[in-house]
């Protein structure tokens, strides 16, 4: 056998490594204005037409509103049930829980279960 060597081709680009073909770069903030101007008329849009579409929609082709609505939903629910019995707690407790201002996280940590 005979042992050739092989030659790398140089770098096809003009540009040194580290050198960027466009030392500038676009204009910062130049993306966010073209989505700040597409939401604004979307909105527009919306606001003129938006509930009418959207009840054309689900009346004309339901399977691709539903397909839609479903897209727009999260991939994943977290929630936190807190087990509490009730029998002792007071009403301003009770009142606290229903409203959403518990004080009882603390004490009820070892009781909660997550669902994903």
């Amino acid at each position: 056998m005979s042992s050739t060597n092989k030659t790398v081709p140089k770098q096809l680009t003009p540009f040194k490594p580290g050198q960027s073909g466009n030392p500038k770069g676009r204009p910062k903030g130049s993306r966010h204005k073209i989505n700040d101007v597409f939401l604004r008329d979307f909105y527009e849009a919306w606001q003129a037409f938006g509930r009418p579409a959207l009840l054309a929609a689900a009346w004309s082709k339901p399977a691709e509103f539903v397909k839609v609505a479903a897209s727009l939903l999260p991939k994943e629910v977290e929630a936190t049930i807190t087990l509490v019995n009730a029998a002792e707690l007071g009403d301003d407790e009770l009142a606290n829980i229903a409203s959403g201002r518990s004080d009882r996280t603390a004490e009820t940590q070892d009781d909660q279960t997550k669902f994903h």
